[in-house]
């Protein structure tokens, strides 16, 4: 890939500033931004809630939710100044139907989701979209995981002008909840 075509940074989205240090530095190399793509990873689980910590809860939270929260900040206004743009974030459909033992990650999840879904309807008519693609795993091994060629296909899909009309769904990228 042409260096032209690259930035490489790194930016801690627990902080707003740097979130927004973040989308300066986009706009500064490439003019402008059209795309967020959000991929918070990591699962904290394995206790019921009475057994899990409260640190798991602030960081699964702090994880999925605030970075989601300031990174969305940061980027929506280029978004809104093109009149187009694709929100796009990663989740789990843990978030809607939790499982035992997994209470702090499903409740970050959900808080993500929250986010997202009131994002969109806030951006009904601008031009800018926010969606979500819920994976279990990705992963090219295990047989009920996502594949990194499927999520990429679903995003790229998402970011087509053909997809403009996709605001507010949660795509799910998986087989089977069980």
């Amino acid at each position: 890939m042409p260096e032209d075509q690259v930035l490489v940074g790194t930016f801690d989205l627990l902080h707003p500033a740097e979130a927004a240090a973040a989308a300066e530095t986009v706009t500064a190399k490439f003019g402008r931004v059209d795309i967020l793509l959000h991929l918070a990873g990591g699962w904290t689980g394995g206790k019921t809630i009475l057994e899990a910590a409260p640190a798991d809860l602030q960081s699964t939270l702090e994880q999925h939710v605030w970075t989601s929260f300031h990174a969305v900040r940061a980027f929506l206004p280029h978004l809104l100044a093109n009149g187009w743009g694709r929100i796009v974030m990663i989740t789990s459909p843990f978030a809607s139907r939790p499982g035992a033992k997994g209470g702090p990650y499903a409740i970050g999840k959900a808080g993500q989701e929250a986010l997202m879904l009131t994002l969109s309807q806030e951006l009904r008519g601008t031009g800018v979209t926010a969606n979500l693609l819920q994976a279990k795993a990705i992963d090219r091994e295990k047989p009920s995981s996502t594949t990194p060629e499927q999520l990429s296909a679903a995003v790229l899909y998402l970011l087509t002008e053909e997809a403009g009309t996709i605001n507010g769904a949660r795509i799910p990228l998986f087989g089977s909840y069980n």
